[in-house]
This record gives structure tokens, sequence and C-alpha cells, in this order.
């Protein structure tokens, strides 16, 4: 049995505590009407003030910030919000700014609300089908400091961390966001070696934005502790100090020629150094993908980012597809999910999962990898969000009068040559 702590940002405050603070003079001076209309009032004239923007450190999740944390920016003028984020969506581009309505009002404690409809905030909010609730993200906040330069929130649905801090005149937040967005991208590897005065000490799994431990203890018990993180355009700050190896971390740098994160923190000497798995090698080669709904397609799997994600090629009906497996480091074996596999001139392709005329067109959906037999090494795919009807590959396009199939491939097996 696996246990799971969370290490980092827990949001464990109350909900009902007032936020924006008086003198004891005004406390008494004042009914409770009056203090609430006057605390809303010093909250959005704080949320005005910032004449750049804020920068939000967004930790969405219910059991604390497991998956990490994202840089949003926004900016308020007292009826709309202009936000704009790292993280790019079918339907959105990283550092775009999108405009909705916010309002600030006073329910339990100061309240501030997206409650515009926005693309860069709200993507956090929505499940992702019946069975995936998503990233359990907050859209409603309760005000818990306000200050110049700093303000924090819990979220009131998940309990949702978001520290705002003010960017100063000048700052290019497109830029900034485009930077982390890429850094994201280019340091999206598996697994790192955590290595402290020159010496390895155990090994990081990365998972979106944040990093899992996993030790046994002493009756045997496998236990994960989850390290959240959030990338900058240099790197990544921890959400917490990672105590480890007798030393405290919170930052590092992120070299791509080296595949390497070196902590900042003064006096440490210590880095995260790719980890590339045997297991990762042995998937590469030649395969014949046999469904139930179409003849067996030769197709080669070759790696595209070492230690973490390969490449399998094909032409269907004309057009030249990629599909992108992951390698998981829990299960030893490669991964399926929702992607983008092509894009001409006037159509995006995409891979979702599926089962007749039905799918699911959600990100982080798609098939777990089973190694089902060595010799032939035989590898089967189950959809992952527990509905056993779900066993296609769909891939789709998208016209202005709806969706269209290019192909598809049903119940699919993947069994090596040679």
């Amino acid at each position: 049995m696996n246990g799971m702590k969370i290490y980092g940002l827990l949001a464990g405050v109350c909900l009902l505590a007032q936020s924006c603070y008086f003198s004891e003079e005004d406390i008494f001076d004042q009914s409770s009407a009056q203090r609430a209309m006057a605390s809303v009032e010093e909250c959005q004239t704080a949320l005005k003030s910032a004449s750049n923007g804020w920068l939000m450190a967004y930790y969405p999740g219910s059991e604390g910030p497991v998956y990490g944390g994202y840089n949003l920016i926004a900016k308020f003028d007292g009826e709309k919000v202009q936000l704009s984020g790292e993280m790019a969506t079918p339907n959105y581009v990283a550092g775009a700014v999108a405009e909705s309505l916010y309002k600030v009002s006073s329910f339990q404690g100061t309240e501030l609300s997206f409650d515009g409809y926005n693309e860069v905030i709200h993507h956090f909010c929505e499940p992702n089908s019946f069975y995936d609730p998503g990233y359990q993200g907050d859209y409603e906040f309760i005000f818990r400091t306000v200050s110049a330069d700093r303000i924090e929130l819990t979220g009131k649905k998940y309990g949702n961390t978001v520290v705002m801090t003010r960017l100063p005149d000048g700052f290019d937040g497109k830029t900034y966001l485009e930077a982390v967005s890429a850094l994201a991208t280019d340091a999206a590897y598996a697994r790192f070696d955590v290595q402290v005065n020159g010496k390895i000490l155990t090994t990081f799994v990365e998972n979106g934005h944040a990093f899992t431990l996993s030790q046994m203890d002493n009756t045997g018990e496998i236990n994960e502790t989850i390290i959240p993180f959030i990338y900058t355009d240099k790197g990544i700050q921890l959400a917490d100090t990672l105590r480890y190896g007798g030393v405290e971390m919170t930052s590092f740098s992120w070299d791509s020629k080296a595949i390497t994160y070196t902590c900042m923190d003064n006096g440490v000497d210590a880095k995260l150094i790719l980890n590339v798995p045997e297991d990762f090698k042995k998937y590469i080669g030649n395969y014949m993908l046999q469904t139930t709904n179409n003849a067996a397609i030769a197709c080669s799997l070759e790696a595209k980012r070492l230690g973490s994600t390969y490449s399998l090629k094909l032409n269907r009906k004309g057009v030249d597809l990629e599909l992108v497996f992951t390698y998981n480091a829990n299960t030893g074996c490669i991964d399926l999910m929702s992607q983008v596999v092509a894009i001409t001139g006037s159509d995006t392709y995409y891979f979702y999962p599926g089962y007749g005329s039905n799918f699911f067109p959600y990100p982080g959906v798609g098939f777990i990898g089973e190694l089902q037999k060595d010799t032939p090494m035989t590898i089967g795919f189950t959809y992952n969000n527990n509905n056993p009807s779900v066993n296609t590959i769909l891939l789709l396009y998208e016209r202005s009068d709806g969706w269209y199939l290019l192909d598809s491939f049903a119940n699919p097996v993947l069994i090596k040559q040679g």
C-alpha cells in the first residue's frame, strides 16, 4: 500500500477569517456592515493600485498543491481583469491576455471572485470528465493578507493557495510567461538524480510541476512525498524549503545543455541531474501496431526526449502524423495521452481517446501502457479514466461545422519486431 504526504504549501486555513485589518478605534466606531464595506474598498483599491498588474503563483489541488504551481498575471481596473498565464490550452496561447469580469465582495470574509469566464484561470477549475476532476482549482478566494506589494488568497472550495506579488513598472509580462512556458517544455524530463555534495542520494520522478520522492519505511511500506514547485524564467522555485541530505534547498537554475538543475541557495552544493532509466531504452525499436478495426501497421518508436518521450510516425490518408508516447517511471512502461498529432496548412489533427462516435477532447486523458508479454515484447493499452468502453485511438480534426474522423485504431497493441 502506498502512503502519500504533501511537502509544501498546505491549505489548512480557516475560511472564515477576515483579512483586511483596521485599528481598534475603527472596529469599535463602525458597524459590521461598515467594516465589511471598508474592507471591500481597501482590497479593491489594493488590486487596482498595481499599474502593471500582479504576478500570481497559483497552486491548484484539493489535497494541497499536488499539481505544483502555475504563473498567472492579473491586472485589475475595478470591474474587469486582464489575465494571462504560462499554460497553453487548445483555446489559449501562453502569454496572451484574456479579459473578463471580476468582483470584490463581502460574504465569508472579503472575497475575490473571477466570476466572468476566463480560460486562463477557469481551465484549472473544470473537470476533464465525469471520472476526472481535473486540477481542482478555485476561482473564488478569501483575502488573507493585503499589503502594497503582496496579497495572499485562499480558495473557497478547495483551499487553493495564491500568492500575488506586485509587478514593477516596465516588467514585460508576456515575455516572462513565454519564457516560463518554454523552459517548462524544455525541462520536461521524467527523472532526476539528486546529488548533494557530489554524492547521488536518491531520484526524483517529475510529474508536471511537482517531483515525487518514494521511500520505503521500516515496515516495507512505500511512502511518497510530493515536492511541488513553480517554474520561473530561469528554473524552478520549490513551494517550500526542501530539507534533504543535510542541506536546505528552495530554488534551482536550469541548464538545458547539461540537462541539469543547479541549486541557487547560498552555500548549497546540490544538483538535479537527468536520470535515464534502463527500461526507457528497451522500448526503442520496430513494431507492428495491431488493432481490431484496421490492418496491422509497421511502425517504429524512436527516442524523442531522452528518458521521457518517444516518437511514432505514421502517414494516414496522406497526412503525416506523429504520436508522442511518454515513458511512465511508475509503471516502467509507455503511455499515450491526448495531443496534437499534426498541423497542416488548413487543419489541426488531434489524438483523443474514445469509442464508436464518442470521444473525450480533454488534456491528460489517454491510454496507460501495460507490458503483456516479454517475448516478443507486447504492449496493451487501457484508458486512464476508469471507463472500459473507451478503447480506441481516434485521429480527429475540427472544422467550423464539427469534428471529422481521419482514422481510428480500436484495441491497439504494439508488438516489437526482431
